[in-house]
């Protein structure tokens, strides 16, 4: 796999190991692994966790990223009030709220923050539609 023919088969900036085993079926995991790796060395491509990379970082959404590193989640609270445009703060932190545990992420991209609820209210978001980022609805922010 050269570089090249794996930025003409991926269309989308970020990818996953397992998007890149499927197109290149006939090479080696093992082999894949390497190549990433030396792309990652090269800064061809940059890794986001482990098995996550993408092309060019500063054309990552970090609301899209959030729902990316931590799974199940939403993003909630502050960053939601702001993308609503309740407050005018822009939040230093992307916070998300999860059913299963509380947690905070720092990597290059900034600070995640995932917020454990009781899954009786893990509800109150809606997919936005281009994005596919899962944001609470204004009234659940606000609770």
């Amino acid at each position: 796999m050269k570089y090249l023919e794996l930025q003409s088969k991926i269309k989308t900036n970020i990818f996953t190991y397992l998007d890149i085993l499927k197109i290149f079926s006939d090479e080696k995991p093992s082999l894949i692994k390497t190549q990433l790796g030396r792309f990652t060395k090269k800064q061809y491509i940059t890794s986001i966790k482990r098995g996550w990379y993408c092309f060019d970082p500063l054309k990552i959404d970090e609301l899209k990223l959030a729902n990316l590193l931590y799974s199940p989640s939403y993003v909630s609270l502050e960053s939601a009030l702001n993308y609503h445009g309740l407050i005018p703060d822009i939040p230093q932190t992307v916070t998300s709220l999860s059913p299963t545990t509380t947690k905070l992420i720092k990597n290059q991209f900034g600070y995640f923050s995932y917020i454990k609820i009781k899954s009786t209210l893990f509800w109150g978001f809606n997919k936005i539609t281009d994005e596919n980022i899962l944001m609470a609805k204004k009234e659940k922010a606000l609770i």
